[in-house]
């Protein structure tokens, strides 16, 4: 649970989100800024999205965006 916090805190920061390309089955997360924080597993990913945590907000040509969800936030505490 401890990287899943820590998935948490990242994607509350202003512009983060996860971005899952459908293609190559790889998620990763972006701190709202071009370059990318850091991979993250399709298992987490899973356990973040069956967990109501976060949501998907956006897909486009095979990649789908995810955001923090109020319910992540809350996780956070």
């Amino acid at each position: 649970m401890n990287m899943l916090q820590a998935i948490l805190v990242e994607l509350d920061r202003l512009g983060s989100h996860i971005v899952y390309n459908t293609l190559s089955k790889r998620a990763t997360l972006y701190n709202g800024y071009p370059a990318a924080v850091g991979p993250i597993s399709v298992e987490e990913l899973l356990t973040l999205f069956g967990k109501a945590w976060i949501a998907r907000y956006d897909s486009l040509d095979g990649e789908h965006c995810y955001r923090i969800t109020e319910s992540g936030r809350r996780a956070i505490d």
